[in-house]
């Protein structure tokens, strides 16, 4: 004999509210199977107890009612086919959102894990391969906004993958401590990628670089480049070129101000006067 379900039990079973049941019974979504016509007690068959975990898997999945009902009114298996079809693409696109979410958030995660790790804040010489650059020039603040956006929509057209952008600062701002006058907004290019521009690049010779990594507000990047700057004389070497700037656009909100971290290299050689 078939066990039946009283709406206390289905309530139960399913961490439901009864008023939930009777809501669903209202609107002919998920009645009662069974009326006892002595009292009138209504009950629920062993079936439709897989009914209703469909019915609330669909709901948990960020699907309405009306549609839900839509699928159980529908007269024909391809309707109801047709249904599950756009209900799985919906959710393959929902599993996308999420991930793309959690990459987002695992960057943000291991940025801020840098951003409060001290290494890399001390000066040091490096030599650096050469490198491509596709640059866009700015005139203030406000033009690397609009230049990033630009790069981005270029990035997309290419299918370049490369995150991070590369600003400059010209030699005469850098020894004037203009240190925020950028100068320029670019992406690095390798191999592959500089094809695409037909030579509307600009090659980076390799050279010395004074490197270091500002992990502090923005607004304090000029005290990053000072710091810079001392280590750089007292090794005895001089600035021969534009600074590069390498960002990745995550940015925080610290203590004292907006910041993130920005990897500063200026090229360098042996002063020839010492």
């Amino acid at each position: 004999m078939e066990k039946k379900y009283k709406i206390s039990d289905v309530a139960k079973i399913f961490n439901i509210s009864r008023q939930t049941l009777i809501y669903y019974d209202k609107i002919n979504l998920f009645k009662p199977e069974y009326k006892n016509e002595e009292n009138n007690y209504r009950y629920y068959s062993d079936n439709q107890l897989y009914d209703l975990y469909f019915i609330l898997a669909l709901k948990e999945g960020g699907f309405s009612l009306k549609e839900i009902e839509n699928y159980y009114e529908s007269t024909s298996n391809n309707c109801g086919e047709k249904f599950l079809n756009e209900k799985i693409l919906e959710i393959d696109k929902q599993i996308l959102k999420l991930k793309n979410l959690k990459t987002l958030i695992l960057k943000k995660q291991m940025e801020l894990k840098n951003i409060l790790d001290e290494k890399d804040t001390e000066p040091k010489v490096e030599f650096q391969n050469k490198n491509y650059l596709f640059n866009l020039k700015v005139n203030n603040i406000q033009g690397v906004t609009e230049a990033i956006k630009k790069l981005d929509e270029i990035k997309k057209q290419k299918k370049i993958g490369n995150e991070f952008y590369i600003t400059s600062l010209r030699k005469e701002d850098i020894l004037s401590k203009n240190f925020y006058k950028i100068n320029t907004v670019g992406i690095l290019l390798n191999e592959e990628d500089k094809k695409l521009f037909l030579e509307k690049y600009e090659v980076i010779e390799p050279n010395l670089y004074g490197i270091i990594y500002h992990k502090d507000i923005y607004d304090n990047i000029h005290l990053t480049y000072e710091k810079l700057l001392k280590f750089i004389e007292k090794n005895d070497y001089i600035v021969i070129g534009s600074s590069l700037e390498k960002v990745n656009g995550i940015s925080f909100k610290l203590k004292e101000g907006i910041g993130g971290i920005i990897k500063i290299m200026i090229p360098i050689k042996k002063n020839p006067l010492h």
